[in-house]
């Protein structure tokens, strides 16, 4: 019943929450300006307006929007694998 459900969704849930951090860790663009030992999510940033960043990991393809859909896709298969089980 109910338990299933509650159990379906917290195990769902803590799989895309490590799915987005294996992810985003790995094949998401990351941007350091030269110079500066802080990592960006883009290429531009209001901090450093004159000063483009360089990709220094990841896929410039594959930004933050991408890593949380395909996490909150993992997690949503889960579920439905986890519920057609039962």
């Amino acid at each position: 019943g109910h338990t299933w459900a509650l159990a379906a969704i917290l195990i769902a849930g803590t799989f895309g929450s490590i799915a987005d951090s294996i992810l985003g860790s790995t094949v998401q663009a990351k941007y350091q300006v030269p110079g500066s030992a802080e990592i960006l999510e883009n290429p531009t940033s209001a901090k450093f307006p004159k000063r483009q960043a360089k990709l220094i990991a990841g896929y410039k393809q594959i930004k933050n929007n991408s890593v949380n859909f395909a996490a909150s896709a993992i997690g949503a298969l889960i579920v439905v694998l986890i519920l057609d089980l039962r």
